[in-house]
C-alpha cells in the first residue's frame, strides 16, 4: 500500500533523526548511533524513485538542518553534506498561504537553477540572473509564481522580487516545484537558496551556505527531491 504524502514525510524525518550530525560522507548503512540505530534513508518511499535527496527538518523557529544524500549505481545512499541552515520566519506548515513566512511541509522536485554568479557547471539549463529579471508573489498577476523579464512582458503586478538586487541570497538558487500551477494565494517563489551571517529567517524558502548550495547546483537533476518536515517536536506529536 502506498503510504500517504504526509506519512512518507514524517517516515523521513523519522530516518533523518536516527542518523546524527555528521561533517563527512557516510554511507547509509553504516551506523550512525547506539548498537541496532541505522540510518535509514534507504527505506523511506521516495528513495526508490529519486537518487539524490535534499533533506530539511525544522530544529524550532526558523532554524533548520539540511542534510544532502546520494545514491550510487549500486542503491548504497551516502551523505555529502549536513549543516544548519534557516527556512520560515514563522516555521513550516502543511498549509502554506502568500505572505505568511512559512516553508510548506512536503516532497519537492527540482524545475529550475539561476543564479547572481555564472553557472557552476549545473547539470539543469542555468540562467544567470538579468537587471530586468522579476519573480512574481502577486496572486492577482497572470504572471504569478513565474520568472519574467520585464524587457518582454508587461507589468501587471503590484508586488514582485527584484532577483539580481537579493544578493547574496540568490547568488546560487533551486527553484521548487511547490505551487507550480501557480493558484493565486497558495505561495510563490519557495527556493533553496544561500544565506548569509545574521540571517534570521526567509518568506518560505531554505537557506543555506553558499559553499553547500553550489555543490547542488552542480548536482541538481530530474532524480533530486526536497524532502521538508516538520521540527523533531512536531514529529513527537505526531
Amino acid at each position: 500500500m502506498k503510504k500517504s504524502g504526509k506519512a512518507v514525510i514524517l517516515a523521513a524525518a523519522a530516518a533523518f533523526m536516527a542518523v546524527g550530525t555528521v561533517s563527512t560522507v557516510k554511507a547509509a548503512g553504516e551506523n550512525a548511533g547506539g548498537p541496532g540505530e541505522r540510518f535509514a534513508i534507504e527505506e523511506m518511499e521516495i528513495s526508490e524513485e529519486a537518487d539524490k535527496i535534499v533533506l530539511a527538518v525544522g530544529q524550532g523557529d526558523s532554524k533548520v538542518k539540511v542534510s544532502y544524500y546520494e545514491k550510487n549505481s549500486q542503491g548504497t545512499w551516502s551523505q555529502l553534506f549536513d549543516t544548519e541552515g534557516v527556512y520560515g520566519r514563522n516555521g513550516g506548515t502543511y498549509d502554506k498561504r502568500e505572505g505568511d513566512g512559512m516553508t510548506p511541509y512536503g516532497i519537492y522536485k527540482i524545475n529550475k537553477a539561476f543564479g547572481i554568479q555564472d553557472d557552476p557547471g549545473s547539470l539543469l539549463p542555468y540562467e544567470k540572473l538579468k537587471e530586468n529579471d522579476y519573480w512574481v508573489d502577486d496572486p492577482e498577476s497572470r504572471h504569478y509564481n513565474r520568472m519574467v523579464n520585464t524587457d518582454s512582458v508587461e507589468k501587471d503586478w503590484n508586488s514582485a522580487e527584484h532577483l539580481i538586487q537579493v544578493s547574496p541570497y540568490y547568488n546560487y538558487v533551486l527553484s521548487l516545484d511547490y505551487n507550480e500551477e501557480a493558484i493565486p494565494g497558495k505561495g510563490s517563489a519557495i527556493f533553496i537558496h544561500c544565506t548569509a551571517e545574521g540571517y534570521t529567517g526567509s518568506s518560505g524558502c531554505i537557506c543555506i551556505g553558499e559553499d553547500e548550495m553550489k555543490l547542488l547546483v552542480t548536482r541538481a537533476d530530474d532524480g533530486m527531491r526536497a524532502v521538508i518536515v516538520p521540527d523533531e517536536e512536531a514529529l513527537k506529536k505526531q
